[in-house]
């Protein structure tokens, strides 16, 4: 099975959670910057960080290889993310090619960070950096 399905489906073991603050900076045309609460969920084999947006949920699972993005709620999607290799995002009304450039992750005592960039249809000149920034108690 596949690593998003085991983050869409919800199956999979829990080691540990926590509540997180999440600190999140999205730039494409513009920089936009937005904080929100959630929780952080480790297992076994990935980290899924999990935002409460006020008209949607973002959850995002890390991996080893692939990184997920989910959105739930208003214009919901799924991407699965691989550094150095296209994907497509399906929008329901509107499919786009992404490739993903670089996905960096990284873990400490009470925060993770994650940095995506990624690009649209192959034109460097419409990409998206996202970063996430979250601080959680252990």
């Amino acid at each position: 099975m596949y690593f998003i399905d085991y983050c869409a489906q919800n199956r999979y073991t829990v080691a540990m959670s926590a509540t997180a603050r999440f600190h999140c900076i999205t730039t494409s045309d513009a920089r936009i910057e937005t904080f929100a609460d959630g929780e952080v969920e480790f297992s076994p084999t990935a980290t899924y960080l999990t935002m409460q947006m006020p008209d949607y949920t973002m959850r995002i699972g890390v991996s080893d290889d692939v990184t997920t993005v989910t959105r739930i709620g208003a214009d919901a999607y799924t991407i699965v993310l691989r550094e150095g290799e296209q994907t497509l995002m399906d929008l329901g009304f509107a499919c786009h090619t992404l490739y993903t450039h670089k996905i960096r992750f990284k873990r400490a005592a009470g925060k993770i960070d994650l940095s995506v960039k990624y690009s649209y249809d192959g034109d460097d000149d419409l990409t998206v950096s996202m970063i996430v920034h979250a601080a959680f108690e252990e």
